[in-house]
């Protein structure tokens, strides 16, 4: 992680987050949870209320630094909090582009494969209930005005059945929060979750309101003990000021608000902090998903969060390119770089993501994947490198090597903690009269094969039989 804020700089922020949330507050548009907020010692003013220093530090502290989350097949599980950061695929995109294909409305067959191809991408730690958002198929009370032809609970149960990773869910409003706990509750056999195994999603709407059905859904997943993400999708220029440092303010005081009543609720239950805004571009008149002041933007809420001794998320492989081009590329692998940088703990549309995150692409997922592998293990190696070099580098083999005799070193370079791995990439690094002997495949034609082969080999993961009749009935 490399920290860009001084001391006094995290200090200020914290003082200034703390101000806001004493005399502005939020409008909480939920009477019970006004209720509970009053009683911990916060004040109301009709719907918005504002809460004291102290009830803001008490709360905090009752919030763990890091949880582990459980999958079906605990092999598979994860900490957030601790260690590497936990990726986590593109969110609910409404369309789908394949190579040389216009782009078109999800479909549930594309949900399937799209599940599929995730729980196959090593990359890819965890698996979220909206790859993408089919015509037709909804969770009950969805808010979003999306068609609901046919709602149902078809996408989480598909989730469960398709990978035995963990699962983000959604907290979105109370019916889909019941949903999503309903469906935990039958993978896992269990009457209650005693441990954490599915994650909520939820975002304040800025500016500063907490809307009846975000509440609902944050309230249940507090009350089962499961964690939750809780966000401000504020955006400089539109929902929040355009000064940067004043739209951080706005941005960490939202999620601050959240995680106190998550606390309220049931202490102990773990809260990740962050930030899902982009930035508005008034000359476009238009969001810039990938503009580098949101990426600026994040680094400081993840700061903050690790003042705070919380997780953070972060965000990853976005872009406002239409398909897989010079843009897509660049634009995601800068932000990937830096969400990787920030030190955030999990990073949601970390692969996949088109247009603004309103389409998802397969070959992009595996592009992403393979991005993250290769920036990760840079980032491995600059720190192997500065701790042999700390130590004192060995020279015995430099010694021993005959002048102008190239390859000199026969030694295995993973039994060396400095040696950087290599693995076979999508992309081209063999000579041109190879590449024109295999056909001179394109970059998307060699991505598409990753696709077909990782779904070739997918095999649907062991699942009680009597749990899966209960997900399937």
């Amino acid at each position: 992680m490399t920290e860009r804020l001084t001391p006094s700089a995290r200090e200020s922020i914290h003082e200034a987050v703390l101000d806001v949330l004493a005399t502005a507050g939020m409008r909480v548009e939920h009477p019970a949870a006004r209720e509970t907020l009053i009683a911990a010692g916060g004040t109301a003013d009709g719907a918005v209320v504002t809460l004291p220093p102290a009830v803001v530090r008490d709360a905090l502290e009752s919030a763990p630094s890091s949880f582990d989350w459980r999958a079906r097949d605990p092999d598979k599980s994860v900490t957030v909090g601790e260690g590497d950061p936990v990726i986590a695929p593109t969110r609910g995109p409404r369309y789908v582009k394949r190579p040389g294909e216009t782009r078109h409305r999800a479909t549930m067959a594309d949900f399937e494969r799209l599940a599929e191809l995730v729980h196959m991408e090593p990359t890819i730690d965890v698996v979220g209930y909206d790859l993408c958002s089919p015509e037709g198929y909804s969770l009950p009370g969805n808010p979003g005005g999306f068609e609901q032809a046919e709602v149902g609970y078809e996408l989480l149960e598909t989730l469960f059945l398709t990978t035995d990773k963990p699962i983000v869910a959604t907290a979105r409003s109370g019916p889909e929060a019941a949903a999503s706990l309903e469906t935990a509750r039958t993978a896992f056999g269990a009457a209650e979750l005693t441990e954490h195994v599915v994650l909520g999603i939820l975002h304040a709407r800025s500016p500063r309101v907490f809307n009846e059905p975000m509440v609902e859904g944050l309230i249940r997943f507090a009350r089962a003990g499961q964690p939750l993400v809780v966000a401000s999708g504020a955006i400089p220029g539109a929902s929040a000021p355009h000064s940067l440092s004043e739209a951080a303010v706005q941005v960490i005081a939202e999620t601050v608000f959240g995680a106190v009543l998550v606390q309220q609720l049931t202490p102990g239950t773990p809260v990740v902090l962050g930030r899902s805004g982009t930035v508005y571009d008034p000359q476009a008149d238009a969001v810039a998903a990938r503009s580098p002041r949101g990426a600026v933007l994040q680094d400081v809420v993840v700061e903050m969060a690790d003042f705070y001794d919380l997780p953070s998320r972060g965000s990853g492989a976005g872009t406002d390119a239409k398909a897989i081009d010079y843009q897509s590329g660049a634009e995601s692998t800068a932000h990937l770089a830096q969400a990787l940088d920030s030190g955030a703990d999990l990073l949601l549309n970390a692969t996949g993501g088109l247009d603004t995150y309103a389409t998802v692409s397969p070959e992009k997922t595996v592009l992403d994947a393979e991005r993250i592998r290769a920036l990760s293990q840079g980032v491995r190696d600059e720190q192997a490198l500065l701790a042999a070099v700390e130590s004192g580098p060995s020279i015995e083999t430099v010694r021993n090597s005959q002048p102008g005799t190239p390859f000199f070193d026969d030694r295995d370079p993973a039994t060396l903690p400095d040696a950087t791995t290599f693995e076979a990439p999508i992309g081209d690094r063999g000579d041109y009269e190879s590449w024109v002997g295999a056909g001179s495949p394109t970059l998307t034609e060699r991505a598409t094969e990753r696709v077909e082969t990782l779904r070739e080999r997918y095999e649907r993961p062991p699942i009680d039989p009597e749990i899966e009749a209960a997900l399937e009935g």
